[in-house]
């Protein structure tokens, strides 16, 4: 698991005393801080968005699920291989940070101008559609992880990135195979608020949850 992998890493380096930027006890605690402190809201808020919008799309929802059947059949336990696999599953979260990203803060400075009056059509006319095959499309090449800054973007990016997409990925697949998910009729509107760091719904998020016909057992 993560902490045995940090553990093993620790180790490795206090035994190579040549190693230069290995992991040091401090990075150690600091690293495990960052992941216990600073992807427990984040990754929960993305989860409830992620819902939101499946729930408002049933035709990407059921895709989903199909998927995950796919992938894993009736009661198969989520692998770190099997996870790779749901592909759609993965789209479908990086769509969802990118219309509601947790975190609307990126410490960046600018080495040139940059017009800010509009935007530049970076995700095509439907910018502001709910559509997760965009993230399975070959575009722009190396420059593709850069149009998507929710996790910020090159060597300074969030640590944290793979291991909350997977922890993302492994809830959504638990979870949808149980459960299906819509809209009450009631439901307030979905408002973002900034609040410190994070960008929460207002009135939070609203559901039906339904439990699937053939729902694998706990």
């Amino acid at each position: 698991d993560l902490l045995q992998y940090m553990v093993d890493a620790a180790a490795a380096a206090a035994h190579n005393e040549d190693a230069s930027g290995g992991v040091t006890p401090q990075s150690f605690a600091d690293n495990l801080l960052t992941f216990l402190f600073a992807g427990y809201d984040t990754t929960s808020i993305a989860l409830a968005y992620t819902l939101h919008l499946l729930a408002a799309h049933p035709q990407v929802q059921d895709k989903v699920v199909a998927e995950i059947q796919a992938v894993l059949g009736a009661d198969t336990a989520p692998t770190c291989d099997t996870v790779n696999r749901l592909t759609f599953c993965a789209a479908v979260v990086t769509e969802s940070v990118r219309l509601f990203p947790p975190v609307l803060v990126t410490m960046r400075s600018l080495e040139a101008d940059l017009h800010v009056g509009g935007h530049h059509g970076n995700w095509g006319a439907d910018a502001a559609a709910f559509r997760p095959e965009r993230h399975l499309d070959e575009i722009h090449g190396k420059d593709k992880a850069f149009r998507m800054m929710a996790f910020s973007a090159g060597p300074r990016n969030c640590v944290g990135m793979r291991f909350a997409m997977m922890e993302a990925v492994i809830v959504l697949a638990v979870v949808l195979r149980r459960c299906r998910f819509s809209l009450p009729t009631d439901a307030p509107p979905v408002r973002p608020v900034v609040a410190g760091l994070v960008q929460k719904p207002e009135h939070g998020i609203w559901l039906h949850v339904q439990p699937r016909e053939s729902a694998p057992a706990l």
